[in-house]
C-alpha cells in the first residue's frame, strides 16, 4: 500500500498524502520511500502522534475519531493550506480503512 500511494502521487503529482493511522506502521513504511508529497498521519492517540512528529516528512495530527471521514479530509485540506503545501486544484490522497478488523486498506483522490 505504501509503495501504490507514493506511486500514484508522483503519478498525479499530489502534494499531499493523508493517512489514518492507529498504528503508525503505514506511515513508517511510507515515509522510508521520501516521497515528494507531504505524509499527514491523523492519529487517535497521543503517544503515537509525538512518536510519529519525529519521522521525516510527516506532520501529525491527533483527532477524535475517524467516523466521519469527509470532516477529517476537510481538516487536512485546511492544514496543508495554511501550511503553503495545498493550492486550490490539487488532488489529495487519503489511505484509510474500513474497520479496525479488516487488513484491506482503501486509496482515495480527493
Amino acid at each position: 500500500m505504501a509503495v501504490s500511494s507514493v506511486q500514484l502521487s508522483y503519478t498525479l503529482n499530489c502534494p499531499v498524502i493523508v493517512q489514518l493511522t492507529q498504528s503508525g506502521e503505514g506511515v513508517r513504511l511510507m515515509a522510508k520511500f521520501r516521497p515528494k508529497a507531504q505524509i499527514i498521519a491523523l492519529c487517535l492517540d497521543d503517544t503515537l502522534t509525538r512518536s510519529l512528529c519525529l519521522v521525516r516528512g510527516v506532520i501529525c495530527y491527533k483527532v477524535a475519531s475517524f467516523y466521519v471521514l469527509d470532516d477529517l479530509i476537510e481538516l487536512s485540506v485546511m492544514q496543508g493550506r495554511k501550511k503553503g503545501i495545498v493550492k486550490q486544484g490539487d488532488h489529495i490522497i487519503i489511505i484509510y480503512s474500513k474497520s479496525e478488523e479488516s487488513a484491506n486498506n482503501i486509496i482515495r483522490v480527493h
